[in-house]
Formats: structure tokens, sequence, C-alpha cells
């Protein structure tokens, strides 16, 4: 059964590299912020994965229980879940194009907390079992509370805003990972229990991991759908301007109708030719904060929450 359990392991870890490979090769063909995020969330998961797998062959092969090897996976462990609660929300606020301004600080917050709170254990603990133990009570009460209430997050955030994405092969991707990620809830609640269900009452075999499971799915699921982006590029997204969209000039009507700035409208004409944030900002020579400032102005006087909802509000202006 170990040997299983070990084969399993190789077979998620290879998985997560081919992926990235696939998602590196996808980056260069359609360069998105949003791409970057994503290989930092597989670079995080596959070192999860790693360390699952040489955790197995150390312990099931090896018979290899050195204690300060232990507590240094620990530590990795809560590390990995620090970059995490950052990671996984920018990724879905960069997919979704959201000015999430205080909510970025809010999860970075979070995420620096959660790195400090690494190192807890050896302040309350003086003895590597003891340490142990208050690594396994954060992982698998306070942390996992923390983990719960990103995915809820997110998971909330797409179903709200699955409609506003452009290519509906991506809502196609979305919507299987929402669909997945309720799935494995009761997989991961295992995951949070693993000492007790595997180590003190062996009610599952050892090594057994239902988050390397779902992560071993994610990347099938990833790779097919990054080989279709890679023949296939996807249409227009909500950085593009659609064809029939001429950003040289905003409506004039478009403009009094929302009293934009002379400001705002500058900053307008670059925004809808999916200029980013941080060429804009050099471009008309103001800090990148005062661009975001004047977007989300525009986007409140208009109602838009995306460039999509802003490039379909000014074709209305233009017929």
């Amino acid at each position: 059964m170990q040997h299983l359990i070990l084969l399993f392991h190789v077979l998620c870890f290879s998985s997560g590299i081919a992926s990235i490979v696939v998602v590196v090769l996808v980056n260069g063909k359609i360069r998105r912020a949003v791409l970057r995020y994503y290989l930092a969330f597989l670079g995080i998961f596959t070192v999860f994965i790693t360390i699952n797998l040489l955790n197995v062959y150390r312990y099931s092969i090896m018979k290899d229980a050195d204690t300060v090897l232990s507590l240094v996976n620990g530590i990795i462990f809560l590390i990995l879940y620090s970059l995490i609660f950052a990671v996984v929300p920018h990724f879905f606020h960069a997919l979704f194009e959201i000015e999430a301004g205080w909510r970025n600080v809010l999860f970075n917050g979070l995420a620096v907390a959660a790195f400090v709170g690494s190192y807890v254990p050896f302040f309350v603990a003086g003895d590597i079992p003891s340490q142990m133990t208050v690594i396994r009570f954060l992982l698998g009460k306070v942390y996992f509370i923390v983990v719960v209430s990103v995915v809820l997050y997110v998971v909330i955030l797409s179903v709200l805003q699955l409609k506003r994405l452009v290519d509906p092969r991506i809502r196609k991707v979305l919507l299987s990972a929402v669909i997945m990620i309720v799935v494995f809830i009761p997989g991961f609640v295992a995951d949070a229990n693993y000492y007790q269900l595997q180590v003190v009452r062996h009610l599952l075999p050892f090594g057994l991991s239902f988050t390397s499971l779902f992560y071993l799915v994610w990347n099938i699921l990833s790779i097919y759908y990054a080989f279709h982006f890679i023949v296939s590029p996807p249409p227009v997204s909500s950085e593009e301007v659609p064809p029939t969209v001429d950003p040289a000039e905003l409506p004039a009507a478009f403009i009094r109708a929302f009293r934009l700035t002379p400001r705002e409208t500058e900053v307008m004409k670059l925004l809808v030719r999916g200029v980013s944030n941080k060429e804009i900002a050099a471009a008309i020579r103001v800090k990148v904060g005062t661009v975001k400032n004047h977007v989300s102005n525009t986007y409140e006087k208009t109602g838009c929450t995306n460039r999509v909802e802003l490039i379909n509000l000014i074709q209305k202006y233009r017929s």
C-alpha cells in the first residue's frame, strides 16, 4: 500500500511540473498578469506536494522518523499556507480585473500575519514534540479556518463575476474549478485532521492526501485547457479592445454624461486600449496609485466594474 501511495505522490508531482511547463508556454503566447499569479499558485502547490512525497518516502520506505526534519516540514507548510493566503485572492482579482485595493491589502496583511505565526511554535514551546503539537494545532485549526475563509471568498467572487468574463472557455475553466473545490471540501477537512485519522486512529493509510488528489485532477484539467489555448488563443479578453471600438477619442456624450475630468478622460483613453495601470502612470507621469484612483472614480461614476463593461458602455454612446 505504501508503495502505491508513494507512486501516487510521484504522479502528482509530475503533473505539477508538467502543468507549470504548459502554463509557461501559454504565458509566452498570451501574456497576462493573471498567468503570473497562477504560476505562483502552481509553484507553491508543487512545493507542498514535493514535501508530501518526501515525507511518505522517509516515513514509510526509509522508516526515518527524524523529529527535526518533521519540525522543519511543519514550518515550511505554515509558510506555504501564508503565501496561499495572498496569491489566491490576487489571482482571482487579476482574473476579473477588480480594482481590489483594500482587499489586496487585507489579504497581504493576512499573509504577513500567517508568516509571522509560523514562528509561534518556537516561542510557546521549548522542545520539539511540544513544538510539533503547536504546529499541528495551527495547521489543523487556525490556518485551516483561514484557508476555508479564503476559498469561500473566491468561490462567491467567482459566482458573482462569472458572467463578466469575455472568453467562454475561461468561464468553463473557472466553473470547473469551483465545482472541484466544492466536491473536495470533505477531503480537505480530512487532510486538516490527518494526524488523528492517519497516525492516532489509523482510519486512513498514512500519506494519503486528498489535497494531492485535488492537485492531480486540477493539473490534468489545467493541461487540457492550456493546450487548447496554445493551439487556439482566446478571443478578445477584458484587457483588449474590440475591433469596433476606436479608443483614440472617447465620445463627448460619454464624457459629459458621467462628468469625467480631463485627467480621468486621459486615463480612460489609455485604459480601453489595454494599457496597464503602471504603463498609464509612466505615460502621463503620475504615480500608479493616482491612476488607480482615477480608474476607481470612473468605475464608480459609470457603474462599471471592469474594462469589458466600460468598453461596452462606450460603444453605446458611439451609436
